[in-house]
């Protein structure tokens, strides 16, 4: 049950309403299944009163009842009380601000100021942390004064009284600690095949598939299931380094499902890599999304409505960025005899750690940054990754709140009406990778350091041993360094003295006239100069905003 409106109400709204955006796939209880029958058979007396029923409980755990990634909004004008709810996995944005009066919506520009342009009303500090490439902080968005509703989280307003809270969590238990590898896997193979048991209604998935070892083994789950599927990749002709499809050819041929290749170089002869009339509510720090754009128009030409990726197995499967296996954590998680064997292979096999910088991807930057910009970081205000995060929990409720996935979830695909289905990021999953030990999670070998290995172990008898045995990336941003240096011209023009960071002063436009003149460092600031666009893009579109979408939304969907 998929919903794709856009939320938008405020204590001023003179309706009772209830709005719901996103994927509901389960009722837990008998109460919570009615309520959504009578919710899709618009029995708005029936609804109302099992809300009003619902809201009597201070725990608010009639909300876990519905089991989904998904928005709620609940407005009673006659209690003058409302409920804003954003389920544990949902990875879309609900958006509110609190002055002169509480309101919220989906799309954070239906909730700004009227009569100041959003341009003027950009936080400048969030907006750095963009352009540099990192998350903002998870309650925040890129607009003074309006917040974001982390996951799992619960506003609940009745006249001028506002509470937030967080209502659901992920339940950690204690390490499984001397498994066998094989047991290990076997319990992961199974979690995601009741995912798709749970989730999947019958009909053709889409799967972006990169090659990669996730996305792999996203596409053997669905086909293990029975999941009529299709591969859509993308290829790098003539850019060896970023190109995977010979691997998404070898799983596609393996598995006998149909693989349809989108040209990414069309995009650069037909001028619509980069596109400053793209629609985006908020930024877009990824250079691909012209690449989930030609995805969505596939899917829709196909008349598919779900679709998958290997979105979040790093994050399930994998080590982390700064992992470090020791002697103690080897023996205390696996038996005497698999330790040994553990720390004979490590021996000699070489573990690169990456340098420590005020800022990992500083480099990136540095040759077009204004010196404001490099005095903030040089300074501490905008210092490491924020994506550096210790507390694997942590870890897995941030990936949810992340303002560039949601540019995909709230805007691109639901534009399609398509919901992504994240295979990897359920509950019953992330809560067994809290029990998976270090040693589980990398392991040496033959002079290399393999991650996931339970991942690989897990769908052995569906993936082809080549996607099973490799061990290494490509370099996707080879295909942006070659973009920006056949568009040195295009990317001057956007990012001149009149372009929007150049009027914030983030960047230093004379500083990128001299830049295009020099091919090695324009390429060395390739992926930085795309994001950058990126986020020139969205304030030309702030820019140009007219209110439009406020006027096309009603303030509420009365039941």
């Amino acid at each position: 049950m998929r919903f794709y409106q856009t939320i938008y109400g405020s204590v001023n709204d003179s309706q009772t309403s209830i709005q719901l955006q996103g994927w509901i796939w389960k009722a837990r209880s008998v109460s919570m299944k009615k309520f959504l029958d009578d919710l899709l058979n618009n029995n708005s007396d029936s609804v109302q009163d099992l809300f009003e029923s619902w809201m009597e409980n201070p725990t608010y755990s009639f909300l876990k009842d519905l089991d989904g990634a998904f928005i709620l909004s609940y407005w009673n004008k006659d209690k003058r009380e409302g409920l804003i709810y954003k389920s544990l996995l949902c990875k879309s944005s609900l958006y509110y601000k609190t002055e002169p009066l509480l309101s919220w919506s989906t799309n954070p520009l239906l909730i700004l100021k009227n009569g100041i342009s959003p341009v003027l009303q950009v936080d400048k500090q969030n907006l750095l942390i963009t352009y540099l490439g990192d998350p903002i902080p998870h309650n925040l968005s890129h607009f003074r004064g309006v917040y974001r509703l982390p996951a799992g989280h619960v506003i609940h307003f009745k006249n001028e009284g506002l509470e937030i809270e967080q209502v659901d969590f992920i339940q950690s238990q204690p390490l499984l600690r001397n498994k066998s590898y094989d047991y290990l896997a076997q319990t992961a193979k199974e979690i995601m095949i009741q995912t798709v048991k749970e989730r999947w209604n019958g009909e053709k998935i889409g799967v972006i598939l990169s090659g990669g070892l996730d996305s792999c083994v996203a596409l053997a789950c669905f086909d293990e299931c029975k999941v009529p599927v299709v591969g859509f990749h993308w290829t790098f002709d003539g850019i060896p380094a970023a190109d995977e499809s010979n691997y998404a050819r070898l799983v596609t041929d393996h598995l006998k499902v149909p693989l349809k290749e989108i040209k990414t170089s069309s995009t650069v002869e037909d001028g619509t890599y980069l596109n400053h009339y793209w629609n985006l509510p908020v930024p877009y720090a990824h250079g691909f999304y012209r690449f989930f754009e030609l995805v969505a128009e596939e899917c829709e030409k196909e008349g598919i409505s779900l679709c998958s990726s290997g979105y979040f197995g790093d994050t399930i499967f994998g080590p982390g960025e700064d992992w470090d296996v020791n002697w103690t954590t080897v023996f205390s998680s696996l038996s005497l005899n698999r330790a040994i064997r553990y720390l004979w292979e490590s021996v000699g096999t070489p573990y690169v750690k990456t340098e420590k910088a005020n800022h990992p991807r500083y480099l990136w930057y540095k040759h077009f940054l204004s010196k404001g910009s490099n005095k903030m970081i040089d300074g501490g205000i905008i210092t490491a990754d924020r994506r550096s995060v210790n507390n694997k929990e942590e870890i897995f409720y941030r990936s949810f709140d992340n303002e560039t996935d949601a540019v995909l979830e709230n805007g691109l695909f639901a534009k399609h009406n398509i919901s992504l289905f994240h295979l990897f990021a359920s509950r019953e999953l992330m809560e067994f990778s809290l029990r998976i030990p270090l040693p589980y999670r990398i392991i040496p070998s033959g002079g290399q350091w393999y991650p996931k290995p339970l991942l690989r172990l897990a769908w052995k008898e569906q993936l082809p041993e080549q996607v099973l045995h490799r061990n290494h990336r490509q370099v996707m941003g080879a295909f942006i360094e070659k973009c920006i240096l056949q568009n040195k011209e295009q990317v001057e023009n956007y990012l001149g003295k009149d372009s929007f960071l150049a009027l914030f002063q983030i960047i230093d436009p004379e500083k990128i006239s001299e830049l295009v003149k020099k091919p090695k460092l324009l390429t060395q600031s390739a992926i930085g100069l795309n994001i950058c666009l990126m986020v020139e893009f969205w304030l030309r579109y702030l820019a140009n905003w007219k209110g439009e979408e406020r006027d096309a939304i009603p303030s509420f969907s009365t039941v």
